[in-house]
């Protein structure tokens, strides 16, 4: 009796070890090749249909209704994930799970859509589907996308790519390419990008018995066209829109025609070819109103708005304008409700209708503000996400690490049992056999020593695996080890998160430095406008001839107020624009003394009024920059300006053109007042350049001159130095600091060199230019 017992005891401990559970899978009936949506729900309300066929109902509804309604798409699902659980069948259970993610993602729900991938995932790895594995990852990678995390988004378009190259299909390792090629394009590597979609046009290219994506291909070339573009090739941009738009025309892709002919509409719109970019312009937004694509629409009508703008149109441009930003404010859309107002505005500027102009300017800083809040919001999220997830990460490592523990420990157990029923087991034996035949003892003792060995045998075993067991121990103390450093790297993440916040703050803190000093400055100027306004008023009431001298010096002045107001906001902008980076340069070969002439003629009358005289002096003719001329303007103006503004009365201005990069103050060749100039020995505060690559143009002044303390603070913005206008004029601060900005976005150089005392001299050098057509 005690012997059974013991037998079937290690008979059970055995087949609990050993034994594994099977599912059985349920075929279902071929649905057709491309059903329509419609054709689907139809199906579904028809009596009488199998589980396994409403399961593959539900899966093809929710893949194809995701974009279009994701919260139907969600509902089948989920239908999908109840269905696939009762048939047991594994691979439908992962792709209903994944559905559901992408629904969630679509509606920006993205903590909830990477819980059901990892389930997903988690089922596919189970069963050992790498085709579900792969998808998986290209979700992830889009969600990381979507969220402006290209190196993460990276990571995992790189995972889905190992899996397709393992399965060799494809079409699937052609997407995966397309996927990197476009995340590197996002993050400006062009030629990054350029071998990802190459690799991948070549793959299908090559390809011969499998039947190809064509949709892929189609945004291929598209990506590739994309590239080129942003390169400013736009030749070659515009073979390969070609290639894609014909294709996509072919294979019946609307979306991506649409967007390659506005691609194409804003290329000859850039070239200047305006016939052809109407028409492809036009013909992108038909096929996004028949779509119902109001993003596209917005985008499209501002690009038309700008055709007309360029061919002379105001009244269309400006319906063109309106209409897409009425649909940009619809959908939300800041940066196109951003540029549209920035268009606007350059257009009342053109007609004169400044209030106008001004407000839409208002309006396009909003926007920007918005959208930078918005940015900046969405960076603080994608940090918190990837805290999240790095936590989630270590919270599943200890998971696995328990997980192995206890499994360590159960074998031991198991082990532990199975030898105390085999040592029992071999006992009882010995006794039984010894109690049967006394008389066969030589049989009994070498079948005691035979079973002694097996005793033997069994405790090396369990010596060998208490030793396993003290190794897997050593693992968990590494673990553990390994945890406290990511604890560690965790810490430091939150501490770079709080020196981001902290520079946001500082940001927001300028910028409301700069309102405040708008407001202060502004203020005198309006008050004064008002008051002169009034004062005006009733002397025109009771107007005399002997009053209308009076009259024009009230006006005068009003002019001059307004002007220091408009020239505050003018620099406002400016600054604003050269450090958002949206202000062109549009950089040409020109003459530079004309221009030099034309600034200085400017000042005439102003430096008249303070009995400046003014000086011009070339030593070279017929030279040519290469630079922006209205910028340039802009810089040589603000120069003489500041020399007239700060010179005391009856002092000169000295302009001179020179080809060489070393001179010295005192060897001025001018004649009569303008020779005999202070010479300094203050060193460059910017090294001169090559003389042959560079035209330099000097304005010298017989000023107070700049202290060392003003010098180190000369071209910062809101610089309040000490030195003060000699006639009373307003000083912005923000002049010198938009003339450092401007000149060096023309690749040129510009310092000062002073003595206190002595006078200034402020240089610009511009590069020459090498060929003049």
């Amino acid at each position: 009796m005690l012997f059974g017992y013991i037998l079937l005891t290690v008979v059970l401990l055995s087949a609990q070890e050993t034994s594994a559970q099977s599912s059985g899978r349920i075929a279902a009936r071929n649905l057709g090749q491309n059903p329509t949506v419609d054709s689907l729900e139809n199906e579904l309300h028809r009596h009488k249909l199998g589980d396994s066929t409403r399961l593959h109902l539900f899966l093809q509804l929710a893949y194809r209704i995701n974009n279009s309604n994701p919260v139907r798409a969600e509902e089948c699902a989920r239908a999908a994930i109840d269905l696939s659980k009762r048939l047991g069948v594994r691979k439908e259970e992962a792709r209903a799970y994944r559905y559901v993610g992408v629904s969630l993602q679509i509606r920006s729900f993205y903590w909830q859509a990477i819980a059901y991938y990892d389930t997903s995932r988690t089922i596919a790895e189970s069963i050992g589907d790498s085709g579900a594995i792969s998808a998986v990852w290209t979700n992830m990678g889009i969600l990381y996308e979507s969220q402006g995390d290209y190196p993460r988004a990276l990571e995992y378009a790189l995972r889905a790519l190992r899996i397709d190259t393992e399965m060799q299909n494809v079409n699937y390792i052609a997407n995966s390419l397309l996927n990197i090629g476009r995340l590197y394009v996002l993050q400006k590597e062009y030629g990054a990008a350029l071998q990802y979609y190459e690799r991948s046009k070549t793959l299908l290219d090559a390809t011969k018995n499998v039947e190809i994506d064509h949709e892929i291909l189609v945004e291929i070339e598209y990506g590739i066209g994309r590239v080129y573009k942003e390169r400013k090739n736009f030749d070659q941009a515009l073979k390969y829109f070609g290639v894609a738009l014909k294709n996509a025309q072919k294979h019946g892709h609307e979306r991506l025609r649409s967007d390659i002919l506005h691609d194409i509409g804003s290329i000859y719109l850039s070239k200047g070819d305006l016939l052809l970019a109407r028409k492809n312009l036009e013909e992108a937004l038909q096929l996004q109103q028949q779509r119902y694509d109001k993003t596209g629409i917005a985008t499209t009508l501002a690009s038309l708005g700008m055709f007309y703008a360029r061919s002379g149109n105001a009244i269309q441009a400006e319906e063109r304008f309106m209409a897409s930003l009425r649909i940009a404010d619809e959908v939300g859309s800041l940066e196109t409700q951003m540029n549209v107002c920035y268009h606007l505005a350059e257009l009342c500027k053109q007609q004169g209708r400044f209030q106008q102009a001004l407000e839409y300017r208002e309006r396009e800083l909003t926007h920007r503000d918005a959208l930078f809040n918005a940015e900046r919001s969405k960076n603080i999220g994608r940090l918190e996400m990837r805290y999240q997830l790095e936590q989630k990460d270590i919270e599943n490592q200890l998971l696995m690490r328990d997980r192995a523990l206890q499994e360590a420990n159960q074998s031991r157990a198991r082990l532990f049992l199975l030898a105390l029923s085999a040592v029992l087991f071999l006992s009882v034996g010995i006794a039984f056999v010894f109690w049967q035949s006394r008389n066969a003892q030589r049989r009994v003792n070498s079948e005691l020593q035979r079973h002694q060995v097996l005793v033997e045998e069994q405790a090396h075993k369990i010596e060998a695996t208490n030793t396993e067991l003290q190794e897997r121990n050593s693992l968990l103390l590494d673990a553990n080890e390994e945890l406290q450093s990511a604890y560690t790297q965790i810490r430091r993440q939150s501490e770079s998160l709080q020196e981001k916040n902290q520079a946001l703050e500082r940001l927001d803190n300028e910028k409301n430095e700069l309102l405040a000093i708008v407001a202060h400055d502004l203020k005198n100027p309006i008050v004064a406008i008002r008051g002169l306004a009034e004062l005006a008023q009733e002397e025109i009431l009771n107007i005399r001839s002997a009053e209308e001298t009076q009259i024009q010096e009230i006006t005068a002045q009003m002019a001059r107020a307004a002007d220091y107001m408009l020239s505050l906001v003018k620099n406002i902008l400016d600054t604003n624009r050269l450090e958002s980076g949206v202000m062109p340069m549009n950089i040409v070969a020109f003459d530079i003394e004309p221009l030099v002439k034309s600034a200085i003629s400017a000042f005439t009358e102003q430096a008249t009024r303070k009995a400046i005289r003014l000086h011009f002096h070339s030593e070279i003719s017929n030279v040519f920059v290469q630079a922006d001329e209205q910028a340039t303007m802009q810089v040589i103006e603000n120069l003489i300006s500041n020399a007239v503004k700060y010179s005391p009365l009856g002092k000169n201005v000295f302009v001179r053109i020179r080809s060489q990069s070393s001179f010295a103050l005192g060897d001025w060749s001018g004649e009569g007042d303008n020779a005999n100039l202070p010479i300094t020995n203050t060193p460059l505060t910017k090294p001169s350049i090559s003389n042959e690559q560079y035209l330099r143009i000097e304005i010298t002044d017989e000023g107070p001159g700049i202290s060392e303390d003003d010098m180190k603070k000369l071209f910062g913005k809101f610089a309040r130095l000490s030195a003060r206008p000699t006639g009373g004029e307003h000083s912005t601060g923000l002049g010198l600091s938009i003339v450092k900005k401007m000149v060096e976005k023309m690749c040129g150089k510009v310092w000062c060199e002073s003595e206190l005392g002595r006078g200034a001299t402020f240089i610009v050098e511009l590069p020459k230019a090498t060929n003049r057509d």
